[in-house]
Parts: C-alpha cells; sequence; structure tokens
C-alpha cells in the first residue's frame, strides 16, 4: 500500500472504527480479490463489531497498492457510508499514488498481536512456552499418489499451514510426496532433532482410512507409530507438548475395501478418477469439494456401519501418551472434505481460527471454534464433516505470537 495511504487509515482509524460494520463490506472486499476468503472468515466470526472493523483495518495495509481505491468505491456504493467515502475522496489524492497491478502471490496470514495484560493472566497452570524459537513445525503433504487420485488443493493447505506457524515462532520442515519407508525415516529424524523448542507441531496431510495414513506408495503408516517414534525421541521431544492436525479421512478399511469390491489388502491400485467427488455451488459459481478417502465412495454401503467407539479403539491399539493433542479432522468412520482449489475445510478453519485467537485462548478451546467452522462451512454445500480431537495435554497449551 501507498505510504500516504498507510498515513490516511492510521489518521483516521477512529472515524472507521466508530462508524463500520465490515459485514456490510466484507463481501464486497472478497469479490474484488481485496480480502481472501481465509481473511472473511475471520472478520465473519468475530463476535463483536468493535473486534471486526479492528481487524479489517489492521489487515487492509497489508493487502497491496489497489485497496484504498476499491475501498473507496465500495463504500460509496454503501448509502451509509458514504460519509466515509468522501472522508477518503477529501484527504486521499489517488491520481498521484502508486498503482501497479497487484501480483498473484499468496495472501499473507495475518496473526492478531497478544497483549501483555493477556499473556499474564494466562500463564498460570500452562505449558512453559519462553524461547525464542517456539520449537518444529513438520508438515507432511502428499498430494500425487501412484495407485490413487492426487489432492488437488493440499498445496494451498501446506503454505497456509507454513505462513501460520511462522508467524507463531516455529522452524518450519516440509515434507512433499513422501512413501511410508521415506515418511518413517524422516519422522525418526524429527525425533531425534537436538534442537527442539517448547513444543512441537506435526501436520499430516494424505488419504487415509482409520488411524493411518497413506504414504504416497499406497502403503499405511498407523498414527499410532509415529507417536512411538517420538517416545523414543530425545529427552526434549519427550518431555514437550505436542500438536498433531491430521487432514486425512478415518472411514473403517475392511469395510470399506469389502464394499468397494477391493481386496482387503493394504495397497489399493485404484484410477485416478476413483475419488468422491461432488459438485455445488457457492459464491455463484461451480466449484468441487473431494474427500480424502482414496476410492469411490459411492460404491460403498457400510462405510459408517462400525461403531465409533470401537473404531477409535482399534485406532489406537498401543495406549496414548501424555501431552499430546491429535487433531482429527473428521470423526472415526468419516470422510474428511478437500476444496481442489482452497484445500481442506480443516486446515482452512485452523488457520482462521489460530490467526485470530492464539493470542488469547488455549489450543483445546481454539479446537473447539475449528469444529463450529468447519461444521457450518460444509453444512452450505449440503455435506457433514465435524473434527475429533483427542487430547492428553496436562496443562492449557497456549502458542502466543512472538
Amino acid at each position: 500500500m501507498d505510504k500516504s495511504h498507510k498515513i490516511f487509515l492510521l489518521k483516521n482509524r477512529l472515524e472507521f472504527v466508530k462508524d463500520l460494520e465490515p459485514n456490510d463490506v466484507t463481501g464486497f472486499l472478497y469479490q474484488e480479490h481485496v480480502i481472501s476468503e481465509n481473511d472473511k472468515d475471520v472478520i465473519d466470526n468475530l463476535k463483536t463489531r468493535r473486534d471486526r472493523v479492528e481487524f479489517l483495518m489492521d489487515l487492509l495495509p497489508r493487502k497491496g497498492p489497489k485497496v484504498l481505491p476499491k475501498f473507496y468505491n465500495i463504500l460509496n456504493m454503501l448509502p451509509s457510508y458514504k460519509h466515509l467515502a468522501q472522508l477518503i475522496a477529501k484527504q486521499v489524492n489517488f491520481e498521484s499514488a502508486n498503482l501497479d497491478i497487484i501480483d498473484g502471490k499468496q495472501e499473507e496470514v495475518a496473526v492478531r498481536p497478544r497483549s501483555s495484560s493477556q499473556l499474564l493472566s494466562s500463564m498460570l497452570d500452562s505449558y512453559s512456552m519462553t524461547s525464542t524459537s517456539r520449537g518444529w513445525c513438520f508438515i507432511l503433504n502428499n498430494v500425487n499418489f501412484s495407485y490413487m487420485s492426487s489432492r488437488r488443493g493440499s498445496e494451498r493447505d501446506a503454505e497456509n499451514l507454513k505462513l501460520l506457524f511462522e508467524k507463531l515462532g516455529f522452524k518450519i520442515w516440509v515434507v512433499n510426496d513422501a512413501d511410508a519407508a521415506s515418511f518413517s525415516e524422516k519422522f525418526t529424524e524429527l525425533a531425534k532433532k537436538p534442537d527442539h523448542g517448547c513444543c512441537l507441531i506435526v501436520c499430516l496431510l494424505s488419504h487415509g482410512v482409520a488411524g493411518k495414513i497413506y504414504g504416497t506408495d499406497g502403503e499405511l503408516v498407523a498414527v499410532s507409530e509415529l507417536l512411538e517414534i517420538l517416545s523414543e525421541g530425545t529427552e526434549k521431544v519427550k518431555s514437550i507438548p505436542k500438536l498433531f492436525l491430521i487432514q486425512a479421512c478415518r472411514v473403517v478399511e475392511k469395510l470399506d475395501a469389502i464394499d468397494s469390491g477391493l481386496s482387503p489388502s493394504k495397497k489399493f491400485t485404484l484410477p485416478k478418477s476413483g475419488m468422491t467427488e461432488v459438485v455445488s455451488i457457492r459464491s455463484d459459481r461451480f466449484v468441487s469439494i473431494r474427500s480424502d478417502i482414496p476410492f469411490d465412495r459411492s460404491q460403498t454401503q457400510k462405510t459408517y456401519s462400525m461403531d465409533s467407539l470401537t473404531s477409535f479403539i482399534n485406532e489406537h491399539e498401543k495406549p496414548l501418551q501424555s501431552d499430546i493433542l491429535l487433531g482429527y479432522s473428521t470423526f472415526p468412520g468419516d470422510v474428511s472434505w478437500r476444496h481442489t482449489k482452497n484445500g481442506s475445510y480443516f486446515i482452512d478453519s485452523v488457520v482462521s481460527v489460530f490467526s485470530n485467537y492464539a493470542a488469547t485462548e488455549d489450543v483445546a478451546s481454539m479446537m473447539v471454534k475449528v469444529n463450529q467452522l468447519v461444521k457450518e462451512k460444509l453444512a452450505k454445500n449440503g455435506e457433514f464433516q465435524i473434527p475429533a480431537p483427542v487430547i492428553t495435554l496436562t496443562k492449557k497449551l497456549f502458542l502466543f505470537p512472538i
């Protein structure tokens, strides 16, 4: 944004905070590509008008050189805000500003800052998060598979997670398109790293079945095996809290294989067109959403027939460790939906909620907000999904922005 535009917004911030209802303009700002869908969701889900307008006024200066002219046009066409448009027109000379075309780079993930009072009041009975570098964020992003459909849109998930956790003070390690063997090798390397901080973040983005994640070769790796690898790592990694974010389906392996007419072996040799696809109307245009289930769900009849408690027990045959939050994207026995352009509904909601609430709320509380947001988003497309976090944390875990 042009320096003079930033000065204007800062100088007149109180006028906008006093009179503007962001919900009246966010739809237009999104339509004009000023803000992202993630930004819009964050603003729309803030509880008070004051919080919404404060967030918007913090966001606009980071959105490029054409933001203020577009903001002016939107305000000018709304009768209730013509006085704000006139305020812009009187003080800003658009003709002299640098209005080069905005490039198509990834939108910045804006994380709300913390306050010192919030920090002091929240530190009681919580995990210590005092190191300058919070620790490692490991992101496994499997997109292209030998025997299954590609997971289009997952690149967006990985990039947004990277931006989010960088802002929260984590070192990032991204592994793309790993087969089962290299996946386990990388995880062993992670467990033995000597430079872990106060917390470990693990993001697993892949196809999956109950309690297991697919490598790109079609072989399965159990989540319980990954937890066991961590339990055999350095003393530091064993002692710190760990947050897993798992974007994958959790359907029951044997029932699905039988119902789809496939052999219930580990490896599914499937055509790339075998992915369930649901076409829906959203934002006045056709988009497709897909599930991270590795075969055609339309051929199955018993996908959801196993008792959810039994399914959960089968997923965790080995005892769970303490100080872990397993953030599953969906309930045992269910599928997990992914937008082929914007990424998965679960990860998009995690980024939205964490960006807005990490400064004030602990991780468990934020995951409840993620549940609500995912449920609401999928309901608009006529689908249902509810994330299912498993929590063995013994204290509150905060990821305060540094």
